[in-house]
């Protein structure tokens, strides 16, 4: 009796956990349809949310924003679509051994989830640990990247240009590492707009024609900017442990079920 309740218990648990599963994964894939629909819109209008309080602060004029309307989402909507779409199915899954257990189903489940939960566990402490090698690896690579597209004749029509300068301008950041990445000196984007305040307009002159000082530049470079923000968030940070726990949790339950399937109803004593 004791086995039988206790393996109902964890059937009912797992249904209800694949259930959110399922959800969070429909949540992440209307996401990633909507950017491709018009991914474009999606961003600008993000943008216009927070637009106006940073531009009231700042003494610089703001770069603009309206090639966003235009900017191809495809690629990242197209992946926020085939990784829901896989945990869904995972989840879709879970819900089927918890309703219909099955030995060959549930040691499915509970494989996948356990290499699911531990490439999460390596990946996200490799990306939240700001010293790990693969930060280190990337920073470099980026700031090749700003240094041979920004403002050059192989940005095209500048998209490449007009996104740093919106980075740096809303995101208070200059550069990849800073503003040393900049060989002829940085960007009005990268001007210090708090040290600017206040001051004599020839200073907001200085920053747009890039003679300003170096001290009246941001110094932080915008991969550690955006890597900070994404540590400091804290609804990130709780999607994320909530996230793991649960295939965590699924992976233990599902184990411990196969388990007590697995013991003889003669050893549980009686009913």
């Amino acid at each position: 009796m004791v086995l039988c309740v206790c393996t109902m218990l964890i059937r009912y648990v797992l249904g209800l956990l694949n259930t959110i599963l399922l959800i969070l994964s429909l949540l992440v894939l209307s996401g990633g349809i909507l950017l491709l629909v018009d991914g474009g819109k999606v961003l600008l209008k993000l943008y216009d949310v927070s637009k106006k309080e940073v531009d009231d602060l700042h003494v610089v004029k703001a770069p603009e924003l309206s090639w966003l309307d235009a900017l191809p989402m495809g690629s990242t909507g197209a992946w926020l679509c085939a990784g829901s779409t896989c945990l869904a199915a995972l989840a879709i899954l879970g819900l089927v051994s918890a309703i219909r257990p099955q030995n060959m189903i549930m040691w499915t489940f509970v494989v996948v989830m356990s290499i699911l939960a531990l490439c999460c566990i390596v990946a996200g402490s490799l990306f939240l640990c700001r010293d790990s090698d693969i930060h280190d690896a990337l920073r470099p690579r980026a700031a090749k990247q700003l240094k041979e597209h920004y403002d050059s004749d192989g940005d095209g029509d500048g998209t490449f240009t007009k996104a740093i300068d919106a980075l740096q301008y809303y995101v208070d950041c200059c550069g990849i590492q800073g503003p040393g990445d900049y060989v002829d000196g940085p960007p009005a984007s990268c001007c210090n707009h708090t040290m600017l305040m206040g001051r004599v307009n020839h200073l907001a002159d200085q920053c747009n024609n890039g003679t300003l000082a170096q001290k009246y530049y941001r110094q932080k470079g915008c991969y550690d900017r955006v890597l900070d923000l994404f540590i400091e968030n804290k609804g990130f940070l709780a999607f994320y442990v909530i996230f793991v726990l649960i295939q965590a949790l699924e992976a233990l339950l599902g184990f411990v079920y196969l388990l007590l399937k697995k013991i003889p109803l003669s050893t549980v004593g009686p009913g």
